[in-house]
């Protein structure tokens, strides 16, 4: 059985401020880093293999924090990357829904595009690192489209809100996906 713990970085400004960050490259506030410290104290004794992460500034300082705890081979992997958003970036999402209430901006990435890589990057790690324990550190989108694609739309993307620094822990043993924790928030002080 894989074992594949998905990691929300931790907080950034913009998180705080309602800004949609999408591929821009925004830092770790210092209670993102709080958040990223404490979760690799939590993760300390779980017996991860490698840590597989975003290469976007708010995840590599997330991947780095946690693995001062771990010690892991850190992996970087460009279809980990937050979804594009398009003109959106940069905005306070409350003030764009008069004018997109849908909340379909131009020029985003579209969902299927974003499912499609997400899930080659997932099925990468599950055949690169089969039977291992990985974690990854990746975004609220990213996420939420594998909890959309391995639970039928059951969960995921337009349905669960992930807390920043969350844990997300998903089994795969071929071909039964098993979704064990959502947004799982117990190691946050």
């Amino acid at each position: 059985m894989t074992t594949i713990c998905l990691v929300r970085h931790g907080e950034t400004d913009w998180n705080v401020k309602g800004i949609i960050q999408g591929q821009t490259n925004t830092p770790l506030n210092k209670v993102g880093e709080l958040q990223a410290i404490q979760c690799g104290r939590f993760l300390k004794n779980k017996n991860y293999d490698v840590i597989i992460s975003s290469p976007l500034k708010r995840a590599m300082k997330t991947s780095e924090l946690i693995n001062d705890s771990l010690n892991l081979p850190v992996i970087y992997n460009d279809n980990l990357k937050e979804r594009y958003f398009g003109i959106a970036e940069g905005q306070i999402k409350e003030s764009l829904s008069k004018d997109y209430p849908d909340q379909i901006y131009p020029n985003q990435e579209l969902r299927l595009a974003l499912n499609k890589r997400v899930m080659t990057a997932l099925n990468t790690i599950i055949s690169t690192h089969l039977n291992q324990r990985v974690l990854v550190i990746a975004h609220g989108a990213v996420i939420n489209s594998i909890l959309s694609s391995v639970s039928n739309h059951v969960c995921g993307s337009q349905i669960t809100s992930l807390k920043n620094g969350s844990f997300t822990i998903l089994n795969i043993n071929e071909p039964i996906w098993t979704i064990e924790s959502v947004n799982q928030t117990t190691h946050l002080k």
